[in-house]
């Protein structure tokens, strides 16, 4: 190839890069919710775009989550429940 060919190849794959390293901030600010939006957009959407894979993931991990605070709020109230019989019981 000539220079001149060698030197519009060069800037192509500057340009490409520049362009992914642009994409992938992106990405992360929208992540992190830390992507700036314009003030005139009227509506309320939440910025974090995640793949779907992890919004799975984060959901099984809420449900899990919330079913191991149940469980343990239902064995203290059953425990409260039967401490405060006792404690009837006595009494009469």
């Amino acid at each position: 190839m000539n220079d001149i060919q060698e030197i519009a190849m060069m800037k192509h794959r500057i340009a490409i890069l520049l362009i992914k390293k642009q994409t992938t901030e992106t990405y992360l600010e929208s992540v992190t919710g830390k992507l700036n939006i314009f003030e005139s957009d009227l509506i309320d959407v939440d910025q974090r775009v995640w793949p779907m894979q992890v919004q799975s993931l984060m959901l099984t991990h809420q449900k899990s989550s919330s079913a191991a605070a149940t469980a343990s709020s239902s064995t203290t109230t059953a425990a409260t429940t039967m401490a405060t019989d006792k404690e009837k019981k006595q009494i009469i």
